[in-house]
């Protein structure tokens, strides 16, 4: 639509007629603030006006109540006024927020996931630590001082089920996740207004008390193991499950969310050591978990230097067509007295350790030899995709560096793709944007990965050069169990189409999730169910077997 300088509409075309419900002839002359009285203050009203005194052009997003809908505006000033471009976005910001909720909380359980309960936790630690501040010294009439009482503090349980792998190896994974769902509800029951639970893992669950006096962390974790003990049915089923609980208490356990999160853990593991069906309190003896982290830090160093490191490759299947459409490049640790060592038992170590870009350096130079043997060996290869922490996707010359690699190894950029995860962009995402571009321009294209698991916002998507979202595989894993799984992955999917992106789904374990996700139309997938990670030499069978999608 067209406004003249008296803010009179001009100009109304058949689109604006529908979005707003009125005719041309309705609106053709008259005042926009006269016809729509409720819009003045209103983020319109702002927008227009300020496109109008600036002569630059201005956009808004904003409810119209009277019309229930999300509009963005974007309003262009010219000679006879202003040009404005309406747009109905309520079905993008109903995905939105949609993704938004399911990045908190877990689908198969509604319970918080582990994002919300690193929040919860993160929160509670502060305020309790504003409360301990200000409650620390009294101060008397007299100008004396006396301690004021013991404030109360934040307690950590970490929960893990007993016995619950036997249920989904004996009665299968659909018993198995209505079982995780009834504990849920059993948990639920147990909360009082200052308690939180979050299911952080398989059958892993976090309890947060504020407040907690002492004593009540270990009534509360008998409370606990009491209700798991009860016998569940489940489809004619009568199943019986423990629990192992671990308590980690601030601030004697730590003063960080991430550091009670751990001893709870670790205290955890101690109480399945001890015969589980049991709760452990966090001491320093349980520090002994910790120690093996700095001793694998150190072993890092040998991992380089003698040539322990090794890279798997786990592929990604077309699903429209079943061509081989890539691989991920997957990290090994073949240590010397731990056997091989996935990317879990390690990665967070080696992100802590000063050795992270050199390793870094080593997968990317790794990836490109390899890709190079392939060719030579007469193989037509996929694109490869390899990870990306935050410090080396924004490290200067990241672009310039990989192209060069490939060019040393005569690989076509295309045959390689980088994979970030969400919270890796959001460290700085100026400058995460920059480098994909830097990337994109050498013709390296990139994946974001795990989507939906974290910010999922649409605001930060739309600035980033990515060309395939892969959904996270907690989506995947609940598909055929949990009906608005399959909502949330079939907006995931319209919403990558209508951003030009394709879709790669991870964790694909069953044929029912396979054959969900192509009647949903995702482009790829990955997962045990079409092939685990593998050696460069098995790979290559592959590959030789294979339709391939060429990357370059």
């Amino acid at each position: 639509m067209s406004l003249d300088r008296e803010w009179r509409f001009a100009y109304v075309n058949q689109t604006m007629e529908r979005l707003l419900k009125r005719s041309r002839t309705d609106l053709d002359g008259r005042g926009i603030w006269e016809c729509y009285p409720d819009l003045i203050g209103s983020a319109y009203y702002r927008t227009f006006h300020e496109a109008a005194a600036s002569g630059a052009s201005r956009t808004c997003t904003a409810y119209y109540v009277p019309l229930a809908c999300w509009f963005e505006a974007r309003a262009f000033p010219d000679a006879n006024g202003l040009t404005v471009l309406f747009r109905d976005v309520s079905r993008e910001r109903q995905q939105s927020a949609q993704l938004e909720y399911h990045a908190d909380h877990d689908y198969l359980t509604g319970l918080a996931n582990r994002r919300r309960c690193t929040q919860v936790l993160a929160r509670a630690v502060a305020q309790a630590a504003e409360q301990a501040a200000q409650a620390q010294v009294a101060v008397l009439p007299a100008g004396m001082q006396a301690q004021a009482p013991q404030a109360a503090g934040v307690v950590v349980l970490f929960v893990d089920l007993d016995r619950f792998k036997e249920v989904n190896d004996a009665f299968g994974h659909a018993v198995g996740d209505t079982l995780l769902c009834k504990v849920a509800e059993r948990f639920r029951a147990l909360l009082a207004p200052s308690a939180f639970v979050a299911r952080v893992g398989g059958d892993e669950f976090v309890f947060i008390l504020r407040d907690a006096r002492p004593g009540q962390a270990e009534r509360f974790a008998g409370t606990i193991l009491a209700g798991v003990s009860q016998p569940f049915q489940v489809d004619g089923h009568t199943l019986l499950l423990g629990a192992s609980v671990g308590i980690a208490q601030w601030p004697e356990a730590g003063d960080t969310a991430d550091t009670l999160l751990n001893h709870a853990d670790a205290a955890m593991y101690a109480a399945k050591a001890a015969g589980r069906f049991q709760f452990r309190v966090f001491h320093l003896d349980l520090a002994q978990g910790l120690r093996q982290r700095l001793q694998l830090r150190a072993d890092l160093h040998a991992a380089m230097a003698d040539d322990q490191l090794v890279l798997h490759f786990q592929p990604q299947w077309s699903l429209p067509d079943g061509r081989l459409a890539g691989a991920e490049a997957l990290l090994r640790w073949q240590h010397p007295t731990r056997g091989l060592l996935p990317p879990a038992a390690f990665l967070d170590v080696l992100l802590e350790s000063p050795l992270e870009p050199a390793v870094g350096l080593w997968v990317m130079r790794a990836v490109c030899r390899q890709i190079a043997a392939w060719r030579r060996g007469g193989l037509t290869v996929p694109r490869i995709s390899l990870n990306l922490s935050a410090r080396q996707l924004v490290m200067p010359g990241l672009a310039g560096l990989l192209a060069d690699l490939a060019r040393e190894h005569e690989v076509p950029c295309g045959l390689l793709d980088v994979e970030v995860t969400e919270d890796t962009l959001m460290t700085d995402l100026d400058s995460a944007a920059a480098a994909l571009d830097e990337l994109r321009h050498c013709g390296i294209s990139a994946s974001l990965d795990d989507f939906g698991s974290g910010y999922s916002s649409l605001a930060y998507l739309t600035r980033l050069p990515v060309v395939t979202l892969k959904i996270d595989r907690s989506f995947v894993a609940v598909l055929g169990s949990a009906p608005e799984a399959l909502a949330v992955i079939r907006g995931v999917i319209a919403l990558a189409r209508s951003l030009g992106m394709r879709t790669l789904a991870e964790g694909v374990e069953t044929h029912v999730q396979q054959r969900l996700l192509a009647e949903e139309g995702c482009d790829a997938a990955q997962g045990y169910l079409l092939g685990r990670p593998m050696p460069a030499a098995d790979f290559a069978v592959v590959m030789g077997q294979s339709v391939v999608a060429r990357g370059d």
